[in-house]
């Protein structure tokens, strides 16, 4: 039965990459959808992803002037200090104007300052963590939720009671097309929402010999914009290989319906990529908080749906390795695509709604 007296206020907090927001947005639009009458409420960074997204979402956005405290130099910490600090503030009015019944931090910095000022105002916690491992944010607010929803168990040492759910995936990535082999095996290459710049000096390396391979292989690359005009050079400069490059991709449900591989950073993109059902090749980010994307990595690797890829000076040439021996042997993408599709949980998003509602008797 849904809630019918007054509006349920929920605000949801975090950002910095699409890995942290998606997982956000899937939320909200369940709750929206069980209760009767809610207002949603997005705090985010204004440096992060979410200042090109939440303009598209029909919830009310607040953008707050904060910044990365982790592995950044003497004047960036105390700048992003004062920024935090200032935040803060901002928030601790902003939640106290709300009066919001919960408020869940998926992560990053703008989560950290919402959720501190939940905290404060006593109202009701909510964790979303994405990772094998929590960043800062979650790590140091995880003992004050009493609810904690994680991707994979043994995580009793950041939160005192985890439910295992998953990952929260926006609708339309469920409804991906299944694997289905073509002539040639699709690779897309994604280097998260700014783009990866060590994934994208390898490809450049193995263009030559992928240029070689073009009977068997076609390329989709979200380059990133830094990147952008030199990997479209380098491209050009094998016309006999069929490769699509472009910044920034809107709609990542329809490039994961045209792949059969990915090659990417091993953040909590790999979560839709498990429910996509398709194999990895994983490229870790090395300075990760807490190194959660090498723990992400090393479980898909486990569960024999990938592939890992240090980042070293042999990124290229280890690349180049791997995808002729998968050429040679598309059976082993086939089965990579089988073993991530079998751990796929499509209910997480609904599950972690409906325990929000029925633990804060909210409906």
């Amino acid at each position: 039965m849904k809630r019918k007296n007054k509006p349920t206020s929920i605000i949801i907090a975090g950002g910095g990459s699409g890995g942290h927001l998606f997982p956000g947005i899937a939320i909200a639009q369940e709750l929206e959808a069980q209760l009767d009458s809610s207002i949603i409420y997005f705090i985010g960074s204004r440096y992060g992803i979410e200042s090109r997204v939440f303009p598209t979402l029909k919830y009310r956005c607040f953008l707050l002037p904060i910044s990365g405290l982790y592995k950044v130099g003497a004047i960036r910490k105390l700048l992003g200090l004062l920024r935090f600090a200032y935040s803060v503030v901002y928030t601790f009015f902003l939640t106290l104007y709300i009066r919001p019944h919960v408020v869940i931090g998926v992560g990053g910095y703008a989560s950290g300052a919402a959720m501190l000022c939940g905290l404060l105002l006593r109202r009701n916690l909510v964790i979303q963590e994405q990772n094998a491992s929590p960043g800062m944010t979650n790590r140091f607010l995880g003992k004050y939720a009493k609810l904690a929803f994680v991707p994979f168990s043994g995580m009793e040492k950041f939160f005192p009671n985890p439910v295992v759910v998953g990952n929260p995936i926006r609708k339309e990535i469920l409804q991906v097309k299944a694997y289905t082999p073509q002539d040639k095996v699709n690779l897309l290459i994604v280097g998260g929402s700014q783009g990866c710049h060590a994934i994208n000096m390898a490809c450049i390396e193995a263009l030559p010999i992928l240029a070689d391979l073009a009977d068997q292989i076609r390329i989709i690359h979200q380059s990133g914009y830094r990147d952008y005009e030199i990997l479209q050079d380098a491209y050009a400069k094998y016309p006999k290989l069929e490769a699509q490059v472009f910044p920034f991709a809107e709609n990542m449900a329809e490039l994961y319906s045209q792949s059969h591989l990915l090659l990417c950073r091993s953040g909590s993109i790999i979560h839709e990529i498990i429910v996509a059902g398709r194999g990895m090749l994983l490229v870790p980010f090395p300075n990760a908080s807490g190194n959660h994307q090498l723990r992400n990595a090393e479980y898909i690797v486990e569960k024999q749906a990938g592939i890992l890829l240090e980042q070293d000076e042999q990124l290229g040439e280890k690349l180049i390795q791997v995808l002729q021996r998968l050429l040679q042997n598309t059976n082993e993408i086939e089965e990579m695509a089988k073993q991530a599709k079998s751990l796929a949980k499509t209910d997480a998003t609904k599950e972690i709604s409906e325990t929000i509602l029925s633990f804060y008797k909210l409906k």
